[in-house]
């Protein structure tokens, strides 16, 4: 769970692109994997001590679809972004 979570603060919180950038260099599927395995195992309510609630990790998914859709504009940029919308709404969802 802590690793989840760690990758969760790390690359969607802190750091929204770069698994997107990096997706589009190289077309690692494995990059989709990680991202829905994330996405799919953080459960804030694990870690509520800090006032993280399941709001906070939608608004987190949410402001980094937004990025995703001003962002990069390429097939694999499509990808990446349905990847997490996907997993977006699967969360909105479990609410």
């Amino acid at each position: 769970m802590y690793q989840a979570r760690d990758s969760f603060i790390f690359f969607f919180r802190e750091n929204p692109l770069l698994l997107q950038e990096r997706y589009i260099r190289t077309g690692d599927k494995r990059i989709l994997r990680f991202c829905r395995d994330v996405l799919r195992c953080y459960d804030p309510f694990s870690f509520s001590s800090k006032g993280d609630s399941f709001e906070a990790k939608q608004k987190t998914i949410e402001t980094l679809l937004r990025k995703l859709q001003n962002g990069e504009n390429s097939e694999r940029g499509r990808e990446f972004l349905q990847n997490i919308n996907r997993e977006y709404e699967k969360c909105r969802s479990a609410d």
